[in-house]
Parts: C-alpha cells; structure tokens; sequence
C-alpha cells in the first residue's frame, strides 16, 4: 500500500535529521521510497506543502527529485 503524505514527510525529515541536509532521488527510486507506481500533481502538491510546514523544500525535476532543508547549511552554500 502506498505511503500516506504525513507519513512520506515523517520519513524524508528523519533522513534529513540524520546529517543530510539535501537529497537528490533518481525518479525510479523516489517511486519505491514512496511505494507509488504513478504520482498525481495533486499528491506532489499536498507533499510539497507538508514538507513546508516542516521547513523542508521539494522539487521535482525531470531526472530527479530534490530535499532540502529550508536553512542556510554550511555544506550547500556557496559564497
């Protein structure tokens, strides 16, 4: 059965918890982390705005898909 959103989003902050503070995920593998085999627009759209509540930023790109923490970490910026 498919993750739920809370869920989906309790998992990708515990990853993000860990060290990480990005994570960039093949599309084929986002599907399994997410047990989906299709994803609408309206589930992205309801995981991308749990993941704000959390200060957490998501983007779905072509080849990938992007997790970021909302804060400016040391190991992503660049001056």
């Amino acid at each position: 059965m498919a993750k739920s959103v809370h869920a989906l989003a309790d998992e990708i902050c515990a990853i993000l918890d860990h060290g990480q503070p990005a994570w960039a995920i093949p599309w084929s593998d986002f599907y399994t982390f997410t047990e989906r085999q299709t994803m609408r627009d309206s589930f992205k759209n309801q995981l991308r705005n749990e993941l704000w509540s959390r200060s957490v930023l998501i983007c779905f790109g072509q080849a990938i898909v992007l997790i970021a923490k909302d804060y400016p970490s040391a190991a992503l910026l660049r001056k």
